[in-house]
């Protein structure tokens, strides 16, 4: 992921990166006071910088604090028999 997705989404917000960390400790279920937000300082700051560096629980808490959600998005393939071919076995 490139760092300007969050990045933007933060601007956007018009939120620090104090009240971004403070929404993340509510979405992890952690009291949003200062220690938490102390604690988790250094995970947010990373993972605004180099989102690739970061665990994915910690990049889909942070999209989940700025209310975004991770979209997976599958091809779907089908297989169509077009014909056959017979080979002689003996």
């Amino acid at each position: 992921m490139k760092p300007d997705i969050l990045q933007n989404r933060l601007k956007q917000l018009g939120w620090s990166r104090y009240r971004l960390t403070q929404e993340y400790c509510r979405i992890k279920g952690e009291p949003a006071d200062a220690a938490m937000v102390k604690r988790y300082e250094g995970t947010i700051k990373r993972a605004l910088e180099t989102p690739d560096r970061s665990s994915s629980e910690v990049i889909e808490a942070v999209i989940k604090a700025m209310d975004g959600e991770q979209v997976i998005r599958w091809n779907q393939r089908e297989e169509i028999v077009t014909g056959q071919e017979e080979v002689k076995v003996g």
